[in-house]
């Protein structure tokens, strides 16, 4: 079994659709626009992830701060964000299982230290809440997230 990432193009927005929407309910969906503009606002961290040769799924991240009360509102890169932010980590129902999360949690640990990020954030879904706890993120505030409860979660201390 081979895992690897691969950068995500405009051209895999239609594979990233066809994943998320066989991965998480619909109230979770996001347009074409928004993985566009992730990719547009910070292209080196947007990849797709592969199980040997096929696509199993996606994750996308870009620079953003610790402490903000809302990270559905976007907003600028300035050069000045302290974390990375993942956006979305999302494993095709078909490919779970096989560790291809894990991994990618790994690699993308990798990247942030060799992108001089100390910590890495997200929102979890209750449902992924227990996953991100076993790679040693903590919670933080709660946060409502497209009307289900969600938590932040943050790892610090990468570098």
């Amino acid at each position: 079994m081979l895992i690897t990432h691969r950068k995500a193009l405009h051209s895999d927005l239609d594979l990233i659709d066809d994943i998320q929407c066989r991965s998480f309910k619909p109230a979770f969906h996001e347009s074409k626009d928004v993985f566009a503009a992730i990719i547009d606002k910070y292209p080196s961290g947007c990849f797709i992830i592969n199980h040997d040769d096929e696509a199993a799924g996606y994750l996308m991240s870009h620079p953003d701060y610790i402490g903000r009360d809302n990270y559905e509102q976007k907003r600028p890169l300035d050069g000045s964000e302290n974390a990375l932010f993942i956006h979305d980590l999302c494993i095709d129902p078909e490919f779970q299982g096989k560790g291809i999360a894990s991994a990618s949690v790994e690699f993308i640990e990798n990247f942030a230290r060799s992108n001089n990020f100390n910590s890495i954030i997200g929102i979890a879904i209750t449902e992924a809440q227990k996953f991100w706890v076993k790679h040693w993120f903590t919670m933080g505030h709660t946060h409502l997230y497209c009307g289900d409860d969600a938590r932040v979660m943050i790892k610090s201390h990468l570098i």
